[in-house]
């Protein structure tokens, strides 16, 4: 029996795995210098700034927040993805899981980032940082609709 935290939870880790080549996309991204700053930085920062806490934080705690809360938002949307499977068993695993990807990334760079005034919607000057989010995300889509497509129980 295939019960939703199983789901969830299957989800979840390809979710965290995922999350991997598309930190890669966004790092080759940096490493162009198409974005300063790593937006899971900029949030994390954002967030101890508003809690009061991030002063008393070093650069490394704020960066290894980061990457933990990087790949918490990761998990968390793997998760969702794989519950959402549920309704669309059969449709194709991979072009689903990119377009999953592209509407978080609408969802959230889009959307409650920039409504909550964390960041601003054009965060990254210039096209090229925006062009490295949208392709993070769909890599990281296409990566859980692949996961999904190779497990036994979708």
């Amino acid at each position: 029996m295939n019960t939703l935290l199983t789901r969830a939870s299957r989800g979840a880790a390809w979710g965290a795995i995922a999350t991997v080549p598309m930190s890669a996309v966004m790092l080759a991204g940096q490493q162009l210098g198409w974005m300063k700053e790593q937006p899971p930085e900029a949030l994390t920062e954002e967030a101890l700034r508003r809690a009061e806490l991030l002063e008393e934080k070093s650069v490394e705690t704020v960066h290894s927040l980061a990457v933990a809360s990087h790949f918490a938002f990761g998990a968390a949307g793997g998760a969702l993805f794989a519950v959402l499977g549920q309704a669309a068993p059969n449709a194709a695993a991979v072009s689903t899981g990119i377009a999953f990807g592209l509407g978080i990334w609408g969802a959230s760079y889009r959307g409650w980032i920039p409504a909550m005034n964390i960041l601003p919607p054009d965060q990254h000057p210039g096209r090229r940082g925006t062009v490295v989010m949208i392709a993070a995300h769909a890599v990281y889509g296409a990566t859980l609709g692949a996961l999904r497509r190779k497990s036994p129980q979708r």
